[in-house]
């Protein structure tokens, strides 16, 4: 009997202990001091929960270039993907982000091709940043953007329309097109940037 004394008078000393501590704690957190500890941590974890505009990275792109670029070379021999994807950006930076502070583009990407009738579509993505001055100080705003770039490469539609811009053709042998200069049969002119949105 007395060797269990030993242990069972360690167990209520932990047990009384542990008692009061849980104890003091619940005191502590019905008292005023117990109101203002919790909205310091609740504060605390906000703070370091909350999203600052300059700590969050680039938006992602749907990066699909390497999976649509064999049908593109195959439907295109001579495509250059490097001068497309400058071309994309140059076009979308200059269409959203002219006169913009700190711009910054971290990528550009092919998202997506469709292929149709007379008409082929290679969809670009692109994500950057800029700095916007507002009322809490400067931030940086990061964006993204997507436009279409379409070949038209079918000739003069059985309507005797443009297939690029729609306009009626002046005759069936037109090597051009009179209103938007869209050149029938291919050549320089064919592509085109277009639907441009911000995502």
């Amino acid at each position: 009997m007395k060797q269990l004394m030993g242990p069972l008078l360690v167990i209520a000393v932990i047990a009384a202990v542990s008692a009061g501590i849980y104890w003091a704690v619940r005191r502590l957190q019905r008292s005023f001091a117990g109101g203002v500890y919790r909205a310091v941590v609740h504060l605390a974890g906000s703070a370091a929960t909350a999203v600052q505009p300059e700590e969050v990275g680039p938006r992602s792109v749907s990066n699909c270039t390497a999976l649509y670029l064999p049908q593109i070379q195959k439907d295109f021999p001579g495509f250059d993907v490097d001068a497309a994807l400058a071309a994309a950006a140059a076009h979308l930076t200059g269409r959203f982000l002219s006169g913009k502070d700190g711009v910054q583009v971290h990528q550009c990407a092919i998202s997506a091709y469709r292929r149709e009738r007379l008409k082929k579509t290679i969809t670009f993505q692109l994500s950057a940043q800029y700095r916007t001055a507002g009322p809490q100080g400067p931030s940086i705003r990061q964006v993204k953007y997507s436009c279409d770039y379409t070949d038209h490469t079918g000739p003069v539609s059985s309507q005797g329309n443009c297939p690029q811009c729609g306009a009626p053709m002046e005759s069936e042998t037109a090597a051009k097109c009179a209103f938007c200069g869209y050149l029938f049969g291919g050549g320089a002119g064919r592509w085109a940037f277009s639907g441009e949105r911000e995502l």
